[in-house]
């Protein structure tokens, strides 16, 4: 059974030593099929590489030599030596978690006894959210095969050459952190890098993962860090930053992280506020609208964002979006802009299809004509829709700033402006120079 020898002698010592050295180790062992659930004694000790596993076994093959020359005081050494090891390097899985016995890597023989190298998956309870993990061990029982579709299946993802090969890493915040800005850049919900493994680092590994043939386990490995370095991140992006009183800094960048940094560096120059990040790659576009509106004493400036495949798409999204979550007054798409390919400039927003007559958000004209019973109201903005579609993200994060107001202190009772009976709402986009009056 896997590990049992070594895992009986480090709890029961030096009299279970000798029913080892007795034991024939080989002939007569058990069996297990591959990809049957291990329990009971069967249940092994969980190494997180293979150079572990063949330490063990190692020492264990030694002793075993040992006691085939009739030196069983050498043997007693090397057998509590091997669970020391075992107990020290490797994890003993409580009862809750779930081992399943996956490849038969290859066996060592010693004398007349022979020691199998296995590798197994767990689903251990205290990290679930993981899913299965690879780990190695080792057994003296005899490995069958088994020819179901599902365990050739299984077979192509836990036994093909490369996995076996695979082994996991240690996870120094420098390893974290470098993983968390290339899955930023990739497009994922990434809220910080800062070296922590945190459980969205962990889901963006297994979406990683996943999406690259992987086996999915949440775990930073040598194979999984190397596809990431060598996965390219989509480029270029675009990003807008943007407050409430309708301020916003549109740029195009190579890389995400470029984008934003430069779309804050931008808005910085015109407020201070606090502000909204929206971002996308090539091909899409971002498009920024805003709503003004007035309760007796008080105006309100409400901003969106949202974002399409193409200028007239993002800006449908925007004022759709605006429409729907806004507290009064008319929507107003102010800008749009895509992500610009590698041969062509910027697409913009075509500001000559504005009417002539547009007044500027701001402007001294009376209100636009707006819902007569909505009640002043901030839209608060939805929660981050992740989702990338080979890294090239396919829902934009749609932010909606908080209403910001000025003016004289509000009375308690808001009267609503009524709206000119001639005018028809318009959407309009202003001139670029030209910023909405706070």
């Amino acid at each position: 059974m896997i590990g049992m020898r070594i895992r009986t002698l480090a709890s029961t010592g030096a009299a279970i030593v000798m029913l080892a050295l007795s034991g024939s180790g080989a002939k007569g062992a058990s069996s297990l099929q591959l990809h049957s659930t291990l329990e009971g004694d069967a249940r092994p000790f969980l190494c997180k590489d293979l150079d572990s596993t063949t330490l063990v076994v190692a020492v264990l093959g030694r002793a075993l030599e040992a006691k085939a020359a009739g030196d069983s005081a050498k043997a007693t050494r090397l057998f509590e030596l091997g669970a020391k090891l075992e107990s020290e390097i490797c994890l003993r899985p409580p009862a809750e978690d779930i081992v399943i016995l996956r490849c038969n890597l290859g066996n060592k023989t010693f004398g007349d006894s022979t020691i199998s190298l296995v590798k197994v998956s767990a689903l251990l309870r205290s990290n679930s959210s993981a899913g299965e993990q690879p780990f190695y061990a080792w057994t003296y029982a005899n490995i069958e095969g088994n020819d179901e579709s599902s365990a050739r299946e299984a077979d192509k993802r836990w036994c093909a050459d490369d996995t076996v090969a695979d082994a996991p890493l240690e996870p120094t915040p420098d390893l974290v952190q470098r993983v968390q800005q290339r899955f930023f850049d990739f497009g994922f919900n990434i809220r910080e890098a800062d070296g922590r493994l945190t459980p969205e680092t962990v889901q963006a590994l297994i979406n990683f993962q996943k999406w690259s043939g992987l086996p999915p386990t949440g775990q930073l490995t040598k194979l999984t860090v190397q596809k990431i370095d060598a996965t390219e991140a989509p480029a270029p992006w675009v990003a807008l930053a943007f407050d409430g009183s309708g301020r916003y800094s549109l740029v195009n960048a190579p890389t995400r992280r470029g984008a934003e940094a430069d779309a804050v560096a931008n808005f910085r120059r015109k407020s201070r506020n606090d502000y909204n990040m929206a971002s996308i790659s090539y091909p899409n576009c971002i498009a920024f609208a805003t709503t003004r509106y007035k309760s007796r004493r008080r105006s309100f400036t409400q901003a969106f964002s949202s974002a399409g495949d193409s200028e007239a798409a993002a800006k449908g999204a925007v004022l759709t979006y605006c429409n729907r979550e806004k507290g009064g007054g008319t929507c107003q798409a102010r800008d749009v802009l895509c992500a610009a390919g590698k041969d062509q400039p910027p697409p913009r927003y075509d500001r000559e299809s504005m009417p002539l007559n547009a007044p500027a958000p701001g402007s001294n004209d009376k209100p636009s004509r707006y819902e007569k019973e909505a009640i002043p109201a901030n839209a608060l903005p939805p929660q981050f829709q992740g989702g990338t579609n080979r890294f090239n993200p396919v829902e934009m994060p749609i932010n909606a700033q908080e209403p910001q107001s000025s003016g004289a202190d509000e009375d308690d009772d808001k009267v609503p402006v009524p709206p000119e009976p001639d005018k028809p709402p318009e959407q309009v986009s202003p001139p670029a120079e030209k910023a909405p009056n706070p």
